[in-house]
């Protein structure tokens, strides 16, 4: 009898790992995303699912204090122009890409992690300035 109860156990504790480890797929990142102040948009992600993550990111304006908190900051020109969505490679529920502004050397590379449903936070990875997980809502 006991054995038959560490079998349950054994098994419902392989079954939850497995629910709970499940990766995102490209159809879950897919859609249009954005992040808002104080209800003003300040930055979107055009996220378009394929064999491999294709999109874009516009119209970002993103400010921080010493916190790496956000702050207010002047909205966002939705008439700029839109930066390439580069090298994107999804594992588990993180997509990570980069983008490069033409004017930069370097491109910026970015994870996005999915929090919820439609929901994700977005990191910048190696900031020159501490920035918090930046959250995104898909529309």
């Amino acid at each position: 009898m006991r054995d038959k109860r560490n079998t349950f156990w054994l098994l419902a504790a392989f079954l939850s790992i497995g629910f709970f480890a499940r990766g995102g797929t490209p159809e879950e990142f897919a859609g249009t995303w954005e992040a808002r102040l104080k209800g003003v948009v300040i930055c979107t992600l055009e996220l378009k699912a394929g064999e491999t993550i294709t999109g874009s990111m516009h119209a970002c304006k993103i400010n921080v204090n010493s916190e790496g908190d956000l702050i207010e900051t002047e909205p966002a020109d939705p008439s700029a122009e839109a930066e390439a969505i580069l090298h994107a490679k999804l594992e588990g529920e993180t997509l990570s890409f980069e983008t490069r502004d033409p004017d930069d050397e370097k491109p910026v590379r970015f994870e996005l992690h999915l929090t919820g449903h439609s929901q994700a936070d977005l990191t910048i990875v190696d900031a020159p300035v501490h920035v918090k997980p930046i959250h995104f809502k898909r529309q």
